[in-house]
């Protein structure tokens, strides 16, 4: 007899659905998309208003760039870069 599911594979631990991992790396994709879009938020909500109050005290500017950097290492850091 021929095996009505097609799409299953035996492996030596028990049967693969492909249809459950494309949805569970779905699931993770997900997560991962809404992590880092409160993530963006929080830093950019916490870190722009500064370097925009700094803007317009600082003569020589260094002071934002040091803010910024702050911003792109917790954004680098929550993305795992």
């Amino acid at each position: 007899m021929r095996n009505s599911q097609p799409h299953r594979k035996t492996i030596a631990s028990g049967n693969l659905d492909h249809g459950d991992a494309r949805s569970d790396g779905l699931c993770l994709r997900l997560t991962k998309t809404v992590w880092l879009v409160i993530w963006l938020g929080l830093a950019t909500l916490l870190v722009f208003p500064p370097i925009t109050l700094v803007s317009f005290f600082s003569r020589t500017g260094s002071s934002m760039f040091h803010l910024a950097r702050l911003w792109a290492r917790i954004i680098c850091s929550v993305t795992g870069v």
